[in-house]
């Protein structure tokens, strides 16, 4: 009983299908020749629900439970949790950022961030109110990240700011004059 809820087009427009009826993830070429199929035992209890290929070419799986990360050839590398950080209940859609460094979580009410690594990155959308119900996220290459929802599309700027975190550097330090080529 096949049940295609996502699908995701990698770097090389190749063609990922979240089968969440045959809890399975399905590896198709970018001429529609099948590649790979991706069965997992955890697949069975959390069976997949949206999936995004990152920049090292790692396949991120969400799930009710985690997001598992899958080599492009199909191994299981790891799985991270999300469940500490969000209130919200329904996992809905995990997208890469236009570069493919950060991966976007998107849960009925909240987005949240990771890098590809798995680490927490922050929150998009925390509490907002009327934000029920998103359905959709795509980040574009001008850094925005788009949120549809029931009956409006939401976009959020999400270029990460300079933070100092500690020290000083002095202020010769950034004159062009002192830098040699």
């Amino acid at each position: 009983s096949s049940l295609p809820i996502d699908i995701h087009i990698d770097h090389l427009d190749n063609l990922w299908v979240c089968d969440t009826g045959n809890a399975c993830i399905k590896h198709f070429s970018n001429t529609g020749s099948w590649i790979q199929t991706i069965l997992d035992n955890e697949f069975k209890q959390y069976t997949p629900l949206s999936l995004a290929v990152d920049s090292e070419k790692n396949i991120h799986v969400l799930t009710k439970n985690s997001i598992r990360v899958y080599s492009y050839s199909g191994k299981f590398i790891k799985e991270y949790f999300y469940k500490e950080f969000v209130t919200s209940t329904e996992p809905r859609k995990i997208n890469s950022s236009y570069n493919r460094e950060i991966l976007y979580v998107a849960f009925d009410t909240q987005v949240v961030k990771f890098f590809r690594t798995g680490i927490f990155a922050g929150f998009i959308i925390q509490e907002k109110e009327n934000v029920n119900n998103i359905t959709g996220i795509y980040h574009d290459e001008f850094r925005n990240l788009l949120i549809t929802t029931d009956d409006k599309i939401l976009k959020f700027g999400d270029i990460m700011t300079l933070t100092k975190q500690k020290g000083d550097l002095p202020t010769n330090y950034w004159q062009l004059q002192d830098l040699y080529i």
